[in-house]
């Protein structure tokens, strides 16, 4: 029951937004060629999928920060369409939570920004930083480990491992619900 729900998020999702409106049908097939392509592709593996201009995104199963450019074209429209609008070659770009890198990559590749990006979460980054070194991730110049603080103090925060957002859900689950979740302990810097 729970997938039948998710899919019908999904699919809804898809419907609603902004890019898809006038041809819905593209859509569908868009999610229903990578639903199979991934699979066939198996194990997991990481699929080059050419986005917007010459940008080129990585996606594999399960990532829904990515997979969402993919279906949608830019998965957080009114955030991404500004980034593209208001971003001129040579402008300054910071990414803080860079996750897997689509803002980064809008920013650089198809503004032609300078882009720096943070991602807090071990193994984002280093997915990140195995991506920032394929020629089209190149034009972000610089990207740091660094967990980004609220606060002026050096403190600990938890992040837990989850890799994607449940469809339907605007955000993942708070630390601490759930019985099982795995959690990292990341050092907390003021970034200035």
């Amino acid at each position: 029951m729970n997938k039948i729900f998710n899919l019908y998020a999904i699919i809804r999702h898809l419907l609603n937004h902004p890019l898809n409106r006038s041809n819905k049908t593209a859509a569908i097939v868009r999610f229903l060629k990578w639903q199979l392509g991934s699979r066939l592709v198996g194990g997991g593996g990481e699929i080059i999928y050419h986005w917007l201009d010459n940008a080129k995104i990585i996606a594999s199963p399960g990532e829904t920060g990515v997979t969402g450019n993919i279906y949608c074209g830019l998965a957080e429209f009114a955030d991404m369409a500004f980034v593209l609008h208001v971003l001129r070659a040579g402008d300054l770009f910071v990414d803080i939570g860079a996750n897997a890198g689509a803002y980064t990559l809008l920013a650089s590749s198809v503004a032609g920004a300078k882009t720096t990006c943070f991602e807090p979460a071990p193994a984002t980054y280093a997915r990140l930083l195995t991506r920032a070194c394929l020629p089209y991730f190149r034009r972000a110049c610089l990207s740091l480990f660094c967990a980004p603080a609220r606060r002026k103090e050096r403190g600990v925060v938890r992040l837990h491992k989850r890799l994607t957002t449940p469809p339907g859900r605007k955000t993942a689950r708070p630390f601490g619900f759930g019985p099982r979740l795995r959690h990292s302990a990341l050092l907390v810097a003021h970034l200035e």
